[in-house]
């Protein structure tokens, strides 16, 4: 059998070009936001405006930085990221020598998840919400003959 010729590597082109970065105030990404139980508040203070051409077409979404620089993006219509790929590391206390419980989320949005969750004492006139660890628990008073019943939710794959 003869030898073949190794293949010479082709360069791919980067799948982000001219990355532009905003606060984020597009009122669809808001809007998808809500959608999703975050507060704009929440999402202005955490997240970014990306503006982005990929094969010659502009898109945009919500960018979270992680910490080597590069980007999760998500829209209503596409879930990636810019490169390097890394974790982030968020640190809500002001004071450096406390000590702190650490969480960990799979993906951005969980993360403004809880954040929407945490800042939601009461919900309404019946449901409040608690938030312990990871898991959210609705504490819900039921006026029915003097009774009152917890119902719990959250968690992982509820």
């Amino acid at each position: 059998m003869p030898a073949t010729e190794p293949r010479k590597a082709t360069a791919t082109p980067p799948a982000f070009e001219e990355v532009r970065v905003s606060p984020l105030r597009n009122t669809v990404l808001l809007d998808y936001l809500a959608k999703r139980g975050i507060p704009s508040g929440i999402a202005a203070r955490e997240c970014v405006e990306v503006h982005y051409r990929t094969r010659g077409k502009w898109y945009f979404g919500i960018g979270f930085r992680n910490r080597k620089g590069g980007m999760e993006i998500r829209n209503p219509y596409f879930k990636g990221s810019t490169s390097p790929k890394d974790i982030s590391h968020v640190r809500h206390s002001t004071d450096k020598n406390e000590r702190s419980t650490v969480l960990v989320f799979e993906g951005f949005m969980d993360y403004l998840s809880y954040l929407a969750l945490k800042q939601a004492t009461c919900t309404g006139r019946w449901t409040c919400w608690k938030v312990t660890g990871m898991s959210a628990v609705s504490w819900t008073t039921m006026v029915r003959g003097g009774k009152r019943r917890r119902r719990s939710g959250g968690g992982a794959g509820a």
